[in-house]
């Protein structure tokens, strides 16, 4: 049974508290855009994942080769920990990984935040009343501000599939 296969933790993503070699596969949705530490957190997917594991990851990134003021526009876009040392296939390799696959969900993910803001302001005062004004605000803002990136192609959203270096 699956389920009696899964697990799952909240954790220091640099210092997870499972052992070595304990998974098959490890998966996690737009958590590295929001790391500081994203080769640590790489590396240790890789030191809790068997050698003939997979891991498979989504995030949200700069997109490659703006100039240093697109580059400090993409960052205010995005999650608080956009801003990455170095592009995603060179931090897998260095954490001890081979990438396999990858694909670009940027349009996807336009099209989901807009649809999220937009059921956000029709639902304004539900939200109000959950969040209070304030945070219901500063939610508009910053999903204003993720559009305004996408729009622009400052930041993307990417899938990576990737399995350990031989």
């Amino acid at each position: 049974d699956m389920a009696d296969r899964w697990d799952g933790a909240v954790a220091d993503g640099a210092a997870v508290p499972f052992k070595n070699d304990a998974f098959e596969s490890v998966f996690h949705s737009d958590v590295l855009c929001c790391l500081e530490l994203k080769l640590e957190a790489l590396s240790e997917c890789r030191r809790v994942l068997r050698d003939d594991g997979t891991l498979v990851f989504s995030v949200l990134l700069i997109s490659p080769n703006l100039s240093s003021d697109a580059h400090q526009h993409a960052i205010t876009c995005g999650p608080p920990y956009i801003d990455a040392p170095a592009d995603y296939p060179t931090l897998l390799a260095q954490a001890g990984w081979r990438q396999t696959d990858h694909a670009d969900l940027t349009e996807k993910f336009y099209n989901s935040v807009c649809d999220l803001f937009k059921q956000e302001e029709n639902n304004a005062d539900e939200l109000i009343d959950l969040f209070g004004e304030k945070s219901y605000a500063e939610r508009l803002t910053s999903r204003r501000k993720r559009i305004e990136g996408l729009e622009a192609g400052l930041i993307k959203r990417e899938l990576f599939r990737a399995v350990a270096s031989s």
